[in-house]
Order: C-alpha cells, then structure tokens, then sequence
C-alpha cells in the first residue's frame, strides 16, 4: 500500500528517476553512486527497529526513492565506467544478475522465515549488506580517479 500511494499519489520512483537524471548530469554517475541507497539502508534500519506499524509504508517510501534512482544511475554508471561501445552487452549481462538475485531472493528469505530465523534479524541483515554495498560504493570512485591518473 505504501509502494502504491507512493508512486501513484506523490509519483515517487518516476519523480526521482528523473530528479537522479538531472543530479547525474550535473555531478556524474559516480559522484553520486555512494548515496543513492541510503534511502533504502534507512528504510532497512527503521523496519529493524521500529514495531509501529506505520514504518511499512515509510520503509516502501524509502525503497521507491532508491529504486527510482536506479535506473539512470545504474546505465549512466556503466557508460562512465566501460565507455558505450559494448554497453548493450554489459547491460544483458546486467539484466540476467538482476533477474537471478530477485528470483533468489524471495526463496531465500522464505527459507530463513521457515526455518524461524526472526524477521527483525533478516531486515537487519539486509541493512548490514546494503550498508556494505554503500560502503564499496564510496570507494568506486576512488578507485576509478586513481585509474584515471595512472593513464
């Protein structure tokens, strides 16, 4: 319900999907890498703490404002990185990892949950590894300026 107000009401994920495009432009793909799951990692974090019922629709909130960033940081980010010439196929490649992780994922949270791992630690698993993946992501940038200097 809270995805669903979201996107239809506020326009959520379309209104950051086009505010990233113009952020990206302006700072690039890269400089903006680091931040764009925070709101997702905040998400993460309120439905691992909170038991308020009203933390859902934030957490989904949250969520829609990283997924809407997404997607024209994530084609952006691959053509600052790899150039355009063989963008398609990196995207494919992209695309196939994509499809295999949301299709594992369900299946592994469905046998966490039936095993009687808690949900509090699941969600707060996953804020540990998104927090993770910002964390790697702070450091792309680094990473490609020291590259850069080297060429």
């Amino acid at each position: 319900m809270g995805y669903g107000f979201f996107h239809w009401l506020c326009g959520g994920p379309d209104f950051f999907s086009l505010a990233g495009g113009k952020f990206i432009d302006k700072f690039s793909a890269l400089a903006l890498l680091p931040f764009y799951l925070i709101p997702f990692a905040v998400g993460l974090a309120a439905l691992t703490l909170s038991d308020q019922v009203f933390i859902a629709p934030v957490y989904l909130m949250l969520t829609g404002i990283s997924e809407g960033l997404s997607s024209p940081l994530s084609v952006a980010l691959l053509a600052e990185i790899y150039g355009i010439e063989h963008l398609g196929g990196i995207r494919a490649m992209l695309a196939a990892v994509t499809v295999f992780s949301t299709a594992l994922s369900p299946a592994l949270f469905g046998f966490l949950l039936d095993q009687g791992v808690n949900f509090k630690f699941i969600s707060g698993g996953s804020f540990v590894f998104v927090l993770v993946a910002v964390l790697l992501g702070s450091r792309l940038p680094l990473l490609n300026t020291r590259v850069e200097r080297k060429l």
